[in-house]
Formats: structure tokens, C-alpha cells, sequence
């Protein structure tokens, strides 16, 4: 079997918009043998880095730095990628990656998660996001890492070979529809003897063994947990505030679920279940609640297709799921062989310990919609984990 690995470049292309900061090109014939790069950044020159993202991503909070602590900081600076113009000593484009884990149906798959990949207004054209994203591949396969998950879906990444992939059900609830939703709530099992609360830090410990519980998920520590469990309610992540509830009996937690709130430019709000765990009665249960506390116009959840349980509540709730794939990600292999092998329990669970991939498996991202969409293999829901 041919061994694929993703790391070939593909030339200049359209790249993330960004937002020009005063002074940061010296010169507007400069050409991309001045730069230098791509390259890990220094630690010093973290903050500029930091500049830079926000000004892309965030320009009035400027909080990235907080929002993604595991990316964008100096414990992961070996993963960052950057490109610095010398006459200056700014970083002009960056891209960077974390390392996870997915715990998938007995099987682990280690990934990159990529995000923050942008380019200063003034030096795009130059195919710098494509450098830097290339350099970042090479260095992932050189880590072990199999599959890269990726927050976006630009030509940037998709001319490196990723796709749209996955199952999924989205719902997309008007008022009426969570009006339904608040209505079936109380026949559910729970409905009177359910404790909902705001999670506060001690929770940390009992939100991450029920997380550990989900046979789709990131492997995530008890302490990866508390970095990234949202603990600024001044702050907003993602442009949201994001709030953390957690239900269950007198002394027992059952489940948990994250929401982010936030009001859109005309007026509406609109609440985002990113992430939720445990006992699924009684994660219904926390979602009427936070859809009374909140009262929002627009009510979104994304649940793996493999999800039964979830499906069959959300559908007996009287809300509309529809089919999608991993909304606002695209999905690479880095390293076809090597992903073969990851999945061989699951694919061997399913289909008798004697499977063997064909004599000839798709490749690249052929392979990620075979496994991912074909196959339906589960992926999870970035929740904490999205960068």
C-alpha cells in the first residue's frame, strides 16, 4: 500500500484577510526572499505575534492570547509559524497548531488542530499563510501526528488537500421551535428531581471524568480541562459570552453543558450549545433551562450523527435536525498509512478482527471522506478543544 503523506506545497493563493497595523510594512515593493521565514517565533516576540492575531481576529477585545491559552502561548511556541520582516521586527503572517488527541469508538487518532492563520494586509499576495501552513504539516507528521483538524475551509487549506467532512446533526431552533423544547422539557425523566447550576472552578474535577465517559472526544486532562474551561465572564471567547452549567442529583453531577450567548447586529440573540457531556435527559434538561434564562431567538446544537440518544430527544423535542458535515472545519490526512493503522480498532470492531484495508485505499482526501463520511467514523465536537 502506497504510504501518502501530506506534505507537498501547492504554490501562492488567496489568504486570510487581515487587519493593516500601522508601520508594519517598511516598504511596499518588498519581496518575499526579504522575509524570514517561516520559523518558530522567539519568545520575545510572542507579543507581536499576539498584535498581529488579534488585529486578524479579534481587533476590539484583543483577546486571543486568553482565548486559546494552549495555542497561543509560550509553552507552545515550537508549534507556531511565522513569517518577519526584518526592516521592521514584526511578524507579518502566523499560523500555529496544538496537539490533540481523539478518542473515537476505542480508538486514539492524534491530530493537529490548526488555527490563527493569518496575513498582514500589507504582504498578502505573496502565498505566505500557504508557506506557513506547509511548514506546519512537516513538522506534525514529523510529531506523529496523523490528521490535521482545521478551523476554517479556505482555498488555503483546501488546495492542501483538505476537505469537508463528517455526520452531523445540526438544529437551528426559532423561538417557536425552543418554545417546544422548554414544553417537552418537563416530561422528561429528572424534570423535578434535577439540580441546574452555574459551574464553578471546584466542578473542574467532576466535569472532566464525566467528559472521559464519551466514547467521541478529545483526551483531555484535568488540568487541560481547567486552562480551558472559560473562567472570564468579563471576557467574551469567540465574540460570545460563554457560560458553563452543570446538572444532576443532590451530590452526583450527571452532565454538563457549555453555551455561548451572544447578540447579533440586529438584535437577536442567539445561543450555541459548544459542548456538552453526560447524562443526555439531563442534558436536555440544562439546555431548557439556559433557552429560560436567556430567551433567545436562535437556539444552535450540533450533535454526532452517532449520537442516538441525542438525536432521538432533540427529534422527540420537536425540533428540526438537519444533516451537515463538521461545520466551520475542513479535515486533512497528513499521513495516510499511519491514520489506517489508528483506526484498525474501530474499523475491526466493526467489521471483524480479521479487516484489512484494501489493496488500494483512497488517498488523501479521498481517505478523509472515506473514513469520515462513508464509513461514518465519529468525529467530536471541538467544543473546548476548537482553536
Amino acid at each position: 500500500m502506497a504510504n501518502h503523506t501530506n506534505t507537498k506545497g501547492v504554490g501562492t493563493m488567496a489568504e486570510p484577510c487581515g487587519v493593516e497595523r500601522a508601520g508594519a510594512r517598511a516598504d511596499a515593493q518588498v519581496d518575499r526572499s526579504d522575509l524570514d521565514g517561516p520559523r518558530a517565533p522567539r519568545p520575545d516576540e510572542l507579543d507581536a505575534v499576539l498584535d498581529l492575531v488579534n488585529n486578524t481576529f479579534s481587533p476590539v477585545g484583543r483577546t486571543m492570547g486568553l482565548e486559546f491559552p494552549q495555542l497561543l502561548s509560550d509553552a507552545n511556541l515550537a508549534r507556531l509559524r511565522v513569517f518577519v520582516d526584518p526592516k521592521t521586527g514584526l511578524p507579518v503572517a502566523h499560523a500555529g497548531y496544538v496537539r490533540c488527541e481523539l478518542a473515537v469508538e476505542g480508538g486514539r487518532i492524534p491530530v493537529a488542530g490548526l488555527g490563527s492563520v493569518c496575513t498582514d494586509e500589507a504582504y498578502r499576495g505573496m502565498g505566505l499563510a500557504s508557506e506557513l501552513v506547509e511548514s506546519i504539516m512537516r513538522q506534525a507528521v514529523d510529531e506523529g501526528l496523523v490528521m490535521m483538524l482545521i478551523s476554517g475551509g479556505s482555498n488555503v487549506y483546501r488546495r492542501l488537500g483538505a476537505v469537508d467532512t463528517g455526520d452531523f446533526l445540526r438544529v437551528e431552533a426559532n423561538r417557536e421551535q425552543v418554545s417546544s423544547l422548554r414544553n417537552a422539557a418537563v416530561d422528561w425523566p429528572l424534570h423535578s428531581a434535577a439540580a441546574i447550576r452555574l459551574a464553578v472552578e471546584d466542578d473542574i474535577p467532576a466535569l472532566a471524568s464525566i467528559y472521559r465517559r464519551e466514547p467521541v472526544r478529545y483526551i483531555r486532562s484535568v488540568s487541560d480541562f481547567r486552562e480551558l474551561a472559560w473562567q472570564k465572564p468579563d471576557v467574551k471567547r469567540l465574540g460570545s459570552m460563554e457560560r458553563t452549567w452543570v446538572g444532576g442529583l443532590v451530590r452526583d453531577s450527571l452532565a454538563y453543558i457549555i453555551v455561548r450567548i451572544r447578540t447579533a447586529d440586529d438584535g437577536a440573540i442567539r445561543l450555541h450549545v459548544a459542548e456538552f457531556a453526560g447524562a443526555r435527559c439531563c442534558v436536555l434538561q440544562m439546555i431548557a433551562h439556559a433557552c429560560a434564562e436567556y430567551d433567545p431567538d436562535l437556539l444552535t446544537i450540533a450533535v454526532p450523527v452517532s449520537d442516538l440518544e441525542m438525536g432521538a430527544l432533540l427529534h422527540q423535542a420537536g425540533l428540526t435536525l438537519h444533516r451537515v458535515g463538521l461545520l466551520g472545519h475542513t479535515v486533512m490526512s497528513l499521513d495516510d498509512s499511519a491514520l489506517l493503522k489508528c483506526v484498525y480498532p474501530i474499523m475491526s470492531e466493526r467489521f471483524g478482527a480479521d479487516w484489512t484495508a484494501p489493496n488500494h485505499p483512497p488517498a488523501g482526501p479521498e481517505l478523509i471522506r472515506w473514513l469520515f463520511s462513508d464509513l461514518g467514523i465519529p468525529l467530536p465536537v471541538p467544543g473546548l478543544n476548537y482553536v
